[in-house]
């Protein structure tokens, strides 16, 4: 026996019995001491005060000790004030037998503004669910105390401070009561006023302190267009309305969506979009006083203290702190200020100070993320709780201190890129921050100092020396990253109208997708990195925005996917079809049809480039042959929507969670696909057998990233709860054999023949089955592919210069013959080009160039390219060897470049 093959099979042992398969069941802990799952080794980011999607609703319960909150995802959570800690968990999406983590909802059921409600004592908690209905839960326990029948064109609740009653406002214009015991109904209060008023629609209710009378806030759309402000007092006993207020002086239905009533129902505050706060006395239903909050932003969420003496407005000014004002009801005056750190504190108001390191820092708060229910006062008047994306923050009032927190994310990671070495990763989240951390032991280091943009992405150039980013006005900047100083802050043009980004794996290109406001018309610009200039730029063709059975574009994740392949030739735009284009030309290269009604979440090509993974919304996960620009290999098939999903998803209530699963990886050798699943687990697919590997269940809700480092024996996934994991995958690496079936001379003669298939399915089989015995593929290959012999250059000149012969039937020859040749005679016809070509061959140069780039092979050219892959999945020493013969063939023929392109390849696995 030889004496390396007992050091291999140990070396190999001692891979497998250090894998997560064969470790021992020792629970191993993040860095701040929480579990991590079976097979992770290392968490980046923190699970203390993060939920596994956005906040809709946040509250303490009881006396203060403890915090509840709903996530988008319809789970409800409940912390330990003291500790951070989560206490317990429960779902309130209405589904039996719903998973508490892990599950990806495609839908919340309503507008998550007034969705949830919480009763004043804490114990009840009441949510319009996915199914439609309201489902009433007890808070101590989180077990279901009732459901109240209906349908999905609900949009406001409220419960009494006791929790007994239920006050559920529908579309239609009623307002229904309910008891929460029993789900029944107790009684109805009409329809609203009638007249001149089109529709009406109540953004916010609430009971008053004694359950006598019931609030409602809204708009009316009246004849003549407009709309009118109102808020309503009704007796809950006869459904008579007392009175109404009708001019509301905020200027905008979304002030609505962020305004409050006091506890004991006297006031309402609303803000609106001139920077002011009004009180409203609801039993006089006029204004009484106007509050000044003009600290940056246009809107400002409100909140009353428990005791209702207090009114706080909030306002979210990123970079800077936040601002926490408190006016005291009774006198209008200011008794609380925190956040204006460049202002010397007066009378109350004390300073917040900034973000703690690794204290991630909220979007800029816009209309479309001011979600009311999201603030909150402990009972005692002490603390302060805010939520930003997923992540709880507590606020001491007394000092002005913010509690300090682990470093992490506040949103979820969007993307992970590791370093070359492969000893630290960079994150980047929907917080807009960019996160460094340590590989091997999960701890945040220091990085690049890089700038915390808002906008539609955040990435790093694959040599890690540039950092590409979009601020909220849809600007691109591109950062030095050794420097941190910023480059050509004149690029790219059209600043407003970024979309998505791409960088090319040199680096040196940054691809970036526009578009017109005015028109809607979309372009892509390929940017020079190091000068900033346009390199090349294209417009893409008008499409329909596609729908998946009820589902609208907004499930989707990202609004085009860019993606550029292995060797930067091609330039992957999302669409249907999704489409390739030709970096040097910005000429279409291949369409890639998803087929009726489905639509791309996200794609990664192979490393070889002969492939693209494309995970579809209707159409599952499979692979595609870049070649023929048809599907190879299918691996997971879409999940069908249940009729009520699909319903929901069409209605334009619908609030669709922005962190849609939309990753999938390839492993660095290509044998392994990794792909974010609908039901939160990584799974990892084996490309050799088209069978899953391994699914790994990991974070508390939704995937939403999923990275290869180099070499492939780590795997990193990010999530919605904030977090990133680091698994081990070395040893699932090292069970995977390369399948070996032996080819009689009949099974490999047709073998040889099914490579040229049209059949894509059938052929990448024929082209498993001859890898399976290279042997044999080898000896076949060598004796049907010989080095590429070039053409002889008086003859490629022959047939370039009869382009332009006068006789039709000569010139459509030598376009026949100049095709046939390919990729031989292309240097020619360029060199052509460049020359004193006449119009007749330029034109026809052109079309033949075109052709040649756009790759339409088919038999014999099909069968090669074909051949060839299966040479390189075998991979011995003989398969190299017929590489090098074939490398050495013609400049520019197919065998050629594929040859050499293999052992480039072969040479870094």
């Amino acid at each position: 026996m030889s004496p390396i093959r007992p050091a291999w099979a140990c070396a190999l042992l001692i891979s497998l019995l250090s894998s997560p398969a064969f470790a021992a069941d020792t629970p191993r802990a993040d860095v701040n001491g929480d579990p991590l799952p079976d097979g992770a080794f290392a968490r980046l980011g923190t699970l203390r005060w993060r939920t596994s999607s956005n906040v809709v609703l946040a509250s303490y319960l009881g006396d203060g000790k403890t915090l509840l909150t709903v996530s988008q995802d319809q789970l409800a959570q409940v912390w330990d004030v003291a500790t951070d800690k989560e206490l317990r968990r429960f779902d309130v999406s209405g589904a039996p037998n719903a998973p508490l983590a892990g599950a990806n909802p495609p839908v919340f059921a309503t507008r998550i503004s007034s969705g949830s409600v919480l009763s004043a004592d804490g114990t009840t908690l009441a949510v319009l669910a996915r199914d439609g209905k309201a489902h009433v839960f007890d808070t101590a326990t989180g077990k279901e105390k009732s459901r109240v029948p209906g349908g999905t064109s609900r949009t406001a609740l409220a419960l009494s401070a006791d929790g007994k009653t239920l006050a559920i406002f529908d579309v239609n214009r009623t307002t229904t009561l309910w008891e929460t015991a029993g789900g029944t109904k107790s009684g109805e209060i009409g329809r609203g006023r009638e007249g001149d008023v089109i529709s009406l629609m109540i953004t916010k209710l609430a009971f008053a302190a004694d359950g006598k009378t019931l609030l409602q806030a809204g708009y009316d759309f009246v004849n003549g267009g407009g709309v009118k402000l109102f808020v309503a007092v009704r007796d809950v006993a006869t459904g008579k309305e007392l009175r109404r207020l009708t001019d509301v002086p905020a200027n905008s239905t979304t002030a609505l969506i962020i305004s409050a009533f006091s506890p004991d129902g006297r006031l309402f505050a609303v803000a609106d979009q001139a920077g002011k706060v009004y009180l409203i006395d609801v039993t006089e239903g006029k204004a009484v006083r106007a509050f000044d909050v003009t600290e940056g932003a246009a809107f400002a969420n409100v909140v009353f203290a428990a005791d209702g003496k207090t009114l706080f407005s909030f306002r979210l000014r990123p970079p800077a702190a936040p601002v926490l004002t408190g006016w005291d009801v009774a006198t209008g005056k200011i008794t609380y200020r925190s956040g204006k750190a460049e202002e010397p504190p007066a009378g109350g108001a004390r300073p917040l100070p900034a973000p703690a390191p690794g204290v991630v820092r909220a979007a800029a708060l816009t209309p479309a993320r001011l979600v009311t229910g999201t603030l909150a006062v402990a009972p005692d008047g002490k603390s302060f709780a805010w939520v930003e994306h997923s992540a709880i923050r507590l606020l001491d009032l007394a000092t002005g201190r913010e509690r300090p927190g682990p470093a992490g994310h506040a949103a979820a990671v969007q993307e992970i890129t590791f370093s070359r070495d492969g000893k630290t990763v960079t994150t980047h989240g929907g917080d807009g921050a960019v996160l460094h951390w340590e590989v091997s032991s999960g701890r945040p280091v220091d990085g690049p100092p890089l700038p915390r943009w808002l906008g539609a992405f955040k990435l790093l150039s694959p040599d890690g020396r540039t950092f590409a980013g979009c601020d909220a006005n849809g600007a691109v900047h591109l950062v030095n990253t050794a420097s941190g100083e910023q480059l050509h802050p004149e690029t790219p043009a059209d600043p407003a109208m970024s979309r998505a980004a791409a960088f090319s794996p040199d680096g040196r290109t940054l691809a970036v997708l526009s578009m017109a406001l005015s028109s809607a018309e979309q372009t892509v610009r390929l940017y020079d990195v190091a000068t900033g200039k346009t390199r090349v730029a294209f417009k893409l063709p008008q499409q329909a925005a596609p729908g998946v059975a009820g589902l609208t574009l907004a499930r989707r994740a990202r609004t085009r996917n860019l993606l550029f392949s292995p060797d930067g030739r091609l330039l992957l735009v999302d669409g249907q079809p999704v489409t390739l284009w030709e970096t040097a030309t910005g000429r279409e290269y291949r369409q890639l049809p998803l087929g009726d009604g489905a639509a791309l979440r996200y794609a990664a090509f192979s490393p070889d480039g002969r492939a693209v993974a494309l995970d579809t919304i209707g159409g599952g996960l499979a692979v595609w042959e870049l070649a023929t620009g048809k599907r190879r290999l299918p691996l997971a098939e879409e999940r069908a929507l249940t009729p009520a999903e699909a319903a929901l998803a069409s209605r334009l209530l619908v609030i669709v969670d922005p962190h849609d699963p939309s990753s999938v990886a390839y492993a660095p050798d290509g044998r392994l696909l990794a792909q974010a699943g609908d039901d939160g687990k990584a799974h990892l697919w084996d490309l050799r057998t088209g069978k899953e590997a391994a699914a790994l269940a990991s974070h508390r809700g939704a995937l939403t990233a999923i990275a290869f480092a180099p070499g492939g024996n780590t795997l990193a996934t990010g999530g919605a709860d904030t977090t990133a994991l680091l698994w081990d995958v070395a040893g699932l690496r090292a069970k995977l054999t390369a399948p070996s079936a032996a080819l009689t001379g009949e099974k490999r003669e047709a073998s040889w023949a099914t490579l040229a298939d049209t059949d894509t399915a059938r052929a990448y089989d024929a082209v498993r089955a001859l890898a399976a015995d290279p042997a044999a593929t080898v000896a076949l290959l060598r004796e049907r592919i010989k080095p590429a012999k070039a053409p002889e250059a008086a003859r490629v000149k022959k047939l370039i210069d009869d382009l332009d012969n006068d006789d039709f039937a000569v010139r459509e020859q030598a376009r026949r013959d100049l095709e046939k040749l390919g990729e031989a005679a292309a240097p020619a016809l360029r060199a052509a080009l460049k020359g004193g070509a006449s119009a007749e061959q330029r034109r026809q140069a052109e079309a033949i160039l075109a052709g040649v780039s756009k790759q339409n092979v088919s038999g014999e050219s099909l069968r090669l390219l074909r051949g060839l892959e299966a040479l390189e999945l075998a991979g011995t020493k003989d398969a190299i060897r017929l590489f090098e013969e074939l490398a050495g063939g013609a400049a520019g023929a197919l065998a050629t470049t594929e040859a050499r392109a293999a052992l480039d390849r072969l040479g870094r696995k």
